[in-house]
């Protein structure tokens, strides 16, 4: 297998975990098996009662607890970073060793009331159950469990439900690897398949041709900050969906760079959700409420244009950036889309970009990887973890930066919380950002229960990629349509009047 390995991908399969694991495994092994021939088979038969229950429950536990060290051993990308897990463990609180204690009282209590069930009781004289009995009651149990998983009965449930759910009908990603995949980091499948398993499977059930942005003829890196950027006028088939670039860089329609009088126009922000990623160019949601809103001209304009500059991984640090561009467009308004509302993308970018040596295009940027202590070549677990203590402040940064900017420019700033599908509380990370958010003067729009209505199954664009597809993107627009109506205020009316911009003006807002 190794051989083979080697000649198809051309890396060594064996790594240091992978001899540390296998050394650790074959020396407990050994041990355990020559113990158990010193003390002989008639004593080990002869343990019964409470009392040996208790030492089998406790030995099982300390052998699942060994075993579960060991495989985060064999999946970790090298020794020291497994050695790195044991750092953030404050081991000189009281609560950790409580922690401890419960964990083991907790587990070796089942272990031991299961064992006791198995042999019929705490030595009493309980009969035991027949064959029979037992397969039946196991049918039961697991025929109710494959029904009760089913999405016809999880689609009445609640989001949190749905996701718990799903992971118990099939193996899930972690909300970290799902993005890591979205932004492109497994393209490397030698890399994908020796950190985890699942993101083995995700990657390679892929059909060939389903390939990133950047690997395509409508996308290129750029070697800087933002690493990546679309080809103008580009025109593929991107993910089996239509795919066209203007001659501006971004996939949208191709406006002028001035806005015609009477025109109300919206600069959008945000990553590949917005990008409209498995969608044909007029699906996306994006689109279907620009349409709507030329259709209804809700607050009076003569028209309204939606500029989509939305790219793939974009979080925050880069839209803050990309702010700059979208500005030299005119817009009355920006509205920047966030997918989660903790620092984590912006931290696994910055630590990116830093290791790999890129200019930093702000001096805070480059003031925090210096006090982070990033070195170029670093591993990027660890620089990671070092940046992990300015997560909020990447997040006051970025945001500050647009408020300020959009402030000086006479531009309204909109922030919209749309979650990734696979999401499991998105209630509650729009309850943790918005009221800070809010606080920078952006007008706050939560889109956070926007998948409720349908199973989340029927809503992503592959089993391999957790896009919105079509359905997904019209559940969006009708969304954020409802409250785009509720406040006109955010397509340039009035909270309680609609207003209409005199005749030949550029609207309110226009500089």
């Amino acid at each position: 297998h190794s051989y083979q390995w080697f000649w198809i991908l051309g890396t060594w399969l064996i790594t240091g975990p992978d001899l540390l694991f296998w050394s650790i495994l074959a020396l407990l092994m050994t041990a355990n098996t020559l113990w158990e021939r010193r003390k002989g088979a008639k004593k080990l038969a002869k343990r019964a009662g409470a009392r040996a229950r208790v030492g089998l429950a406790l030995r099982t536990v300390g052998v699942f607890t060994t075993i579960t060290v060991l495989w985060s051993l064999w999946n970790s990308p090298s020794i020291g970073e497994f050695f790195r897990l044991f750092e953030v463990v404050e081991w000189g609180a009281a609560t950790t060793w409580l922690w401890l204690v419960a964990y083991v009282g907790i587990a070796g209590a089942i272990a031991t009331v299961a064992r006791a069930v198995s042999e019929g009781g705490f030595g009493l004289d309980a009969p035991k159950r027949e064959f029979m009995p037992q397969v039946a009651t196991i049918g039961v149990v697991l025929a109710a469990l494959a029904v009760g998983v089913r999405p016809v009965v999880t689609e009445r449930m609640s989001l949190e439900a749905q996701v718990a759910f799903r992971a118990i009908r099939r193996g899930e990603l972690s909300e970290r690897d799902a993005e890591l995949i979205r932004r492109g980091y497994y393209e490397n499948l030698v890399l994908a398949g020796r950190l985890n398993s699942r993101a083995w499977e995700t990657t390679s059930t892929r059909p060939d041709d389903w390939q990133f942005i950047q690997f395509t003829d409508a996308g290129r890196y750029t070697n800087d900050f933002f690493e990546k950027e679309l080809v103008p006028n580009a025109s593929i088939i991107f993910h089996a969906a239509p795919f066209r670039v203007n001659r501006w860089g971004f996939r949208d329609l191709d406006y002028p760079r001035s806005p015609e009088p009477g025109t109300y126009r919206v600069a959008l922000l945000g990553a590949s959700y917005l990008l409209g990623s498995g969608v044909a160019d007029d699906e996306s949601f994006e689109s279907l409420v620009e349409v709507r809103l030329n259709e209804a001209v809700p607050t009076g304009y003569e028209r309204y244009e939606l500029l989509n500059f939305g790219l793939p991984g974009f979080e925050p640090l880069r839209n803050a950036l990309l702010l700059d561009r979208a500005l030299e467009f005119e817009p009355d308004a920006v509205w920047v889309f966030a997918s989660g509302s903790r620092g984590t993308n912006a931290r696994i970018h910055l630590a990116g970009m830093a290791r790999r040596g890129i200019e930093m295009p702000d001096p805070f940027l480059a003031d925090v990887v210096e006090r982070a202590g990033i070195r170029v070549g670093m591993t990027e677990a660890d620089a990671e973890r070092l940046l992990a203590p300015f997560d909020a402040e990447l997040l006051e940064w970025a945001y500050t930066r647009i408020a300020r900017r959009t402030a000086e420019a006479g531009v309204q700033a909109v922030w919209l919380f749309l979650p990734p599908t696979e999401t499991a509380t998105p209630e509650r990370e729009f309850a943790e950002g918005a009221p800070h958010i809010e606080a920078l003067g952006f007008h706050v729009v939560d889109l956070s229960r926007v998948y409720r209505s349908a199973p989340i199954e029927e809503l992503v664009v592959a089993p391999w990629d957790g896009h919105p597809n079509p359905r997904a993107h019209r559940l969006i627009a009708d969304t954020l349509w409802s409250h785009l109506m509720a406040r006109p205020v955010l397509i340039g009316g009035a909270d309680s009047t609609v207003a209409r911009p005199d005749a030949g003006s550029g609207g309110p807002g226009r500089h």
